[in-house]
């Protein structure tokens, strides 16, 4: 009399092919649940919550069997009751945005589970972990502009410098820099935020030399006032410079060169 070893040894493994993340952009998940044993298994468990980082709103996924069967598509976190035959298994495809403001490691846990009574020898292989770090990735742009390509000299003029994020990710710490020479003799300056989280200085005199955070979408808009000096006689050209927080200079533009 042979007695019938009930146990199946099930196997999980999750990656996305990466060690990154991006902020704000699209990530792809693959998680594959096997069974290793010689037996079937039915109503096995497979569970994925999605981490923090990722926008649940957003996240949808397919499967395909070969050798089961159980729900193909959802959306969401994954929380799925699937039979696979002996040597059968099932592959997880997982589509999410992560938040544009999203931070940190982001570690991701996806576990499979027998069935009540029935043991699995293995257990060490039911779970699987993937960790990315974050990649910061932000298209910054800068322009500059004053009302007239000329300039008189003792006279106010007023600049207007806008700094935009054109995303993926929300931008923490970016540097805003524009520097004015001896050709004039007073600066002023203030700034106007625009999009969720978008801060900085709002005024100062003198150089701008600020750092902004800024939401995907969002915008800083200088206005700066500047008297030119009364004994200026050459062309005055001025230069603005966004740079991202991670030493790149993404936006540069020189405003047009006014002349006396």
């Amino acid at each position: 009399i042979d007695t019938l070893d009930p146990s199946v040894d099930l196997v999980i493994a999750k990656t996305d092919g990466t060690t990154t993340y991006t902020p704000g952009d699209i990530h792809t998940y693959t998680v594959t649940v096997s069974n290793e044993s010689s037996v079937g298994v039915a109503a096995a468990r497979v569970e994925d919550e999605l981490p923090a980082q990722i926008d649940p709103s957003t996240a949808t996924w397919t499967a395909v069997f070969t050798g089961g069967s159980g729900d193909t598509s959802g959306s969401g976190d994954i929380d799925e009751l699937v039979d696979l035959d002996p040597g059968g298994f099932v592959v997880y495809t997982i589509t999410a945005r992560t938040f544009a403001t999203a931070t940190g490691t982001m570690a991701n846990t996806a576990t499979v589970t027998p069935p009540a009574g029935i043991p699995d020898p293995n257990p060490d292989n039911n779970t699987s972990t993937h960790v990315d770090a974050p990649l910061f990735v932000a298209d910054l742009a800068i322009t500059k502009d004053d009302p007239s390509p000329t300039y008189v000299p003792g006279e106010a003029t007023t600049y207007t410098v806008v700094v935009t994020n054109a995303g993926p990710s929300f931008v923490r710490g970016g540097r805003v820099v524009d520097s004015f020479s001896d050709a004039f003799t007073a600066v002023s300056w203030t700034a106007e935020f625009f999009g969720e989280g978008s801060s900085g200085a709002t005024s100062g005199s003198g150089n701008i030399d600020e750092l902004v955070d800024l939401a995907v979408g969002g915008s800083a808009v200088y206005t700066i006032d500047a008297t030119v000096a009364a004994t200026a006689t050459i062309d005055i050209a001025n230069t603005a410079t966004a740079v991202h927080p991670y030493e790149r200079p993404l936006g540069l533009l020189r405003a047009g060169v006014d002349r006396p």
